[in-house]
């Protein structure tokens, strides 16, 4: 929006603002320290904001169809700090929304799918990441089904990135992998893993590598542009695509709950 006073010169200009959790006693007010001056605000907007959930362990389409380019507060999948995660959403990732739905206190890291060659992942970092991209992000710490603020949900196909012989494939609902040694999953380990035949479903909201037949991922490497290199080591068939991840309410991972409330997948779980 534009300050401008009645000649039409800008006094001052500020870049959008977007105001979050409206209610009816909301008051928006607008300061001018300069006297005497008459203040113009210009282009303004009103737009309804839906709450909608998309659940990584159901299919998304019927919500995506029903949302398509309406501004939308997305609640997500949670994301596990300290290790890399694959993701892909119907929507526009960038700085202000990540921080948002993150917090400030992360360190918040984006890569995705730049080159393949001789065994080496290539991923490069970006500031933002387009609707149906598939991507790795880190974070500082974990955070259980964040909410994605006022973005544009977009119906469009997730894509396949694909360097060389090797591809990066983005996915809004659960899916089977195959499980003939083509299909690798990124673990919480950061080890690649082909999935056994009956623990394959891999939850919404993720990438998988598809590699072609015979491939061998002994020696295969993820880069990072910044030099960081993750060693990616081939667990042996019979990994579980969608492992359970627990958490306790503070956000914690644990490896064993004992009683009480825990976030298991995702899901509010009573432990008795």
């Amino acid at each position: 929006m534009t300050f401008s006073n009645p000649s039409g010169s800008n006094i001052t200009e500020y870049a959008t603002y977007r105001v979050f959790n409206v209610t009816n006693s909301t008051t928006i007010k607008f300061y001018q320290g300069l006297i005497d001056q008459s203040v113009v605000i210009d282009n303004v907007k009103i737009r309804k904001s839906y709450a909608i959930t998309l659940d990584e362990s159901e299919d998304n389409s019927t919500t995506i169809s029903s949302y398509k380019d309406k501004l939308v507060s997305a609640t997500t999948r949670t994301i596990t700090g300290g290790i890399w995660n694959t993701m892909c959403l119907p929507f526009r990732v960038y700085g202000d929304v990540l921080k948002l739905a993150l917090g400030d206190n992360q360190d918040i890291q984006l890569r995705t799918f730049s080159d393949y060659s001789a065994g080496v992942m290539s991923f490069s970092s970006v500031t933002e990441v387009s609707a149906g991209t598939p991507f790795l992000i880190k974070i500082n710490e974990t955070v259980t089904n964040p909410t994605f603020p006022v973005v544009t949900m977009k119906e469009v196909a997730t894509n396949t990135v694909t360097h060389g012989d090797v591809s990066f494939v983005g996915t809004y609902n659960p899916i089977d992998l195959a499980t003939d040694g083509t299909n690798l999953f990124l673990t919480t380990r950061n080890t690649l893993a082909s999935p056994a035949s009956d623990k394959n479903r891999m939850n919404g909201m993720r990438a998988y590598i598809v590699v072609p037949s015979g491939f061998n991922p002994s020696n295969a490497r993820i880069m990072m542009d910044d030099g960081e290199t993750t060693a990616i080591s081939l667990m042996p068939s019979g990994a579980e695509a969608t492992p359970r991840a627990t958490y306790n309410l503070k956000g914690q991972r644990i490896e064993k709950a004992r009683r009480g409330l825990y976030v298991v997948n995702g899901k509010l779980t009573l432990v008795k």
